[in-house]
């Protein structure tokens, strides 16, 4: 079984491919055309634990006056 690193470092994160997918709409098509897909693009990353222990670290980083935490 591979470990959890390992996983993760082996394939692109989703936010790696849909960060990919825009800036190549938006170099094809133009900002107006990455601006129409960027909802329905972004928003389902919202849903994945990654993206939920991010947001939850930031919100108690900023109520801590720490600053946001690097990744």
């Amino acid at each position: 079984m591979q470990s959890w690193s390992k996983k993760r470092a082996k394939d692109p994160t989703r936010t790696h491919v849909a960060h990919k997918a825009l800036l190549r709409r938006w170099a094809v098509d133009g900002v107006v055309a990455a601006d129409e897909v960027l909802y329905d693009t972004v928003a389902p990353l919202f849903e994945t634990q990654d993206s939920k222990g991010t947001l939850a670290a930031a919100v108690k980083a900023k109520k801590g006056r720490r600053g946001v935490p690097v990744l």
